[in-house]
C-alpha cells in the first residue's frame, strides 16, 4: 500500500518502508531531456528526486534499493555502498561497491547494482560488468528503443526505483504543528446578558400596554 507523506510517496512492502526515488513511463515516446531533468522532475510520466539521494538514506553505511518493472513480475532488491548518482560505472570493478543481493529476479546483461552510466543513452544503469551495455536504465535520455527503454534484458515502458528509509524523517525541516487551544463550552448565560434580556422584556410589555390603551 502506498501513500503520500509531505509530497513524497512511500510504501510498506517486504517488511520495510520504501521511498519512491524515481518513476518513468515512456509510453508515447516520453523520455528525459537531460541528466538534470533525470535528477529532479515531477511530471505524470517522469518523476525523480534522485538529487536528494544523499547519506541520510545509507542505513548502517549501505543503501538498500528496490527496482521494479510494473509490466513484469519480480523485482531486484539489494544493497550497495554508494549512491548511484556519484559512483561511476567500473569505478570499483565489475559491480557497484559493496553490492549485496537480497532478492534478485534478474541478473542478465551484467547486473551488479546501479551506477552512473558512461553511455549517453541513460543517466544510471545496472549493466555494471559491461561497458558496451546499458540495461536496467534509470533516466533514459536516448530514444534508441522508443517508445520503450532497456529494462532487465527486455524492453519495457515503465520502471520504478525505491530506497529503503524506515525511520528516516522525510522532511526534517517541517515545523511541528501548533497545539490547538481548548476553549470551554459556556453553559450558562452571563449575568450582564441575563439582565439585558430582562430589561428588553420589560420595555416590550410596557409598549404593548400603551398600545392597548
Amino acid at each position: 500500500m502506498s501513500c503520500l507523506s509531505y509530497g513524497y510517496e512511500t510504501k510498506q512492502q517486504h517488511g520495510a518502508t520504501w521511498l519512491k526515488m524515481f518513476y518513468h513511463d515512456s509510453t508515447g515516446g516520453v523520455f528525459f531531456s537531460s541528466v538534470n531533468e533525470a535528477l529532479q522532475c515531477s511530471l505524470p510520466n517522469k518523476y525523480s528526486i534522485l538529487s536528494e539521494l544523499d547519506q541520510r538514506y545509507a542505513l548502517n553505511g549501505q543503501y538498500e534499493f528496490l527496482l521494479e518493472y510494473p509490466e513484469l513480475s519480480g523485482f531486484n532488491r539489494w544493497k550497495q555502498n554508494n549512491s548511484p548518482i556519484i559512483e561511476t560505472e567500473g569505478q570499483y570493478g565489475s559491480m557497484a561497491q559493496g553490492y549485496t543481493p537480497i532478492s534478485v529476479s534478474w541478473t542478465v546483461n551484467g547486473w551488479g547494482g546501479l551506477v552512473k552510466s558512461k553511455a549517453k543513452t541513460t543517466f544510471i544503469e545496472g549493466s555494471t560488468s559491461s561497458t558496451s551495455l546499458a540495461w536496467y536504465g534509470i533516466g533514459y535520455i536516448s530514444k534508441q528503443y522508443s517508445p520503450k527503454m532497456a529494462g532487465p534484458g527486455k524492453h519495457v515502458y515503465k520502471v520504478c526505483l525505491w530506497v529503503r528509509i524506515n525511520d528516516i524523517p522525510l522532511n526534517p525541516t517541517l515545523p511541528n504543528p501548533t497545539p490547538q487551544m481548548s476553549i470551554p463550552l459556556q453553559t450558562s448565560v452571563p449575568p450582564s446578558i441575563s439582565q439585558t434580556r430582562k430589561s428588553i422584556g420589560f420595555f416590550v410589555i410596557l409598549s404593548m400596554f400603551w398600545i392597548h390603551i
